[in-house]
């Protein structure tokens, strides 16, 4: 069974990195929301759903103000999407845990711990 979590237009600050631990997510979904930080430095942004999320996306939920600055993703060992569109980023101070890399002849991403 797959569950999916949408968050839109949601005032949500720094989401805690067990927020969704003891949960059968598969899909979690963050649109124009006023995010400050997913997940604590150092922790993975979704413990308990290391084996279970399979898409992750963030659209359009973190301003100037509150930049998107850590987003660690490495634990998420079943992740074959990653979405992170319209959001205030300065590549330069994001510090992404797991890096992705796609071939196109193929259409398969592979993962890279860093």
């Amino acid at each position: 069974m797959n569950v999916y979590v949408d968050f839109t237009k949601s005032r949500l600050g720094v989401l805690p990195s067990d927020l969704f631990k003891g949960l059968h997510v598969t899909k979690v979904s963050f649109t124009n929301c006023d995010l400050k930080g997913i997940g604590e430095k150092g922790r993975s942004a979704l413990e308990g759903l290391e084996d279970v999320i399979e898409e992750f996306s963030v659209h359009f939920s973190f301003s100037e103000d509150n930049e998107l600055k850590f987003l660690n993703v490495s634990t998420l060992r079943a992740l074959e999407v990653l979405e992170i569109e319209g959001n205030e980023i300065h590549s330069t101070r994001l510090r992404m845990v797991r890096e992705w890399s796609c071939e196109p002849q193929d259409s398969v991403c592979h993962d890279e711990l860093s």
